[in-house]
């Protein structure tokens, strides 16, 4: 009877034994399926925000370097390098014109004198070399400067203010500043839908 029972244990110990074989090889070819199948889902996330993110660089850098291009074009202009007021006033209308996001363009140079426009009042003893877009361009003579973005007081839109010092050819000095609203930028970015429930953010440097 002792032996029989022996041998029975033996043989669900055997069952066991077998079943133990049988399954864990599933379990590990699971468990590899899994991994694998995780791993393919974070290559494929991690693609889809590396492309969204590019295309958003894209049209950020397309976005900036169109109205860097039309700084540029202003301080190599003979008509303005020579402080012809006419043509000072005829290109900085085409540019606001013909671009719905700048909101302000200017020239102030170091004899005080400032073209802007649309054309706003100023109080007569304003200094454009006082302000700080004057000033900021100075320190980078010669180089487009971009400043971070600031809420507009008089329009409460969200924008940047491109510049860039030049030399006339009087031998005085001039900043070219143009006031961008960014609101589209920001809505185009905000938009922007990643998988099904994550989204696109504009974020500075500094974490703002």
């Amino acid at each position: 009877m002792k032996q029989k029972m022996n041998k029975l244990l033996l043989r669900q110990k055997l069952v066991i034994i077998f079943m133990l074989i049988a399954v864990i090889p599933a379990i590990i070819t699971t468990t590899i399926s899994l991994y694998n199948s995780k791993k393919l889902v974070e290559a494929k996330v991690f693609n889809l925000t590396k492309q969204i993110a590019d295309e958003k660089i894209a049209f950020i850098d397309s976005f900036v370097e169109k109205i860097s291009y039309e700084v540029n074009s202003i301080t190599t202009n003979s008509g303005v390098l020579n402080k012809d007021n006419n043509t000072i006033n005829s290109i900085l209308k085409n540019i606001k014109d013909a671009n719905p996001n700048v909101l302000l363009i200017y020239i102030g140079d170091s004899n005080k004198r400032m073209n802007i426009y649309p054309k706003i009042e100023l109080p007569s003893d304003f200094d454009p070399t006082t302000r700080p877009w004057y000033q900021d361009a100075i320190k980078s003579f010669g180089n487009i400067v971009i400043t971070k973005p600031y809420k507009d007081v008089a329009t409460n839109k969200n924008i940047i203010t491109i510049s860039k010092a030049f030399r006339l050819l009087d031998g005085s000095v001039a900043v070219i500043g143009v006031d961008v609203s960014i609101d589209t930028l920001i809505s185009n970015i905000n938009k922007t839908q990643v998988g099904q429930t994550g989204y696109a953010a504009l974020i500075l440097e500094d974490g703002t």
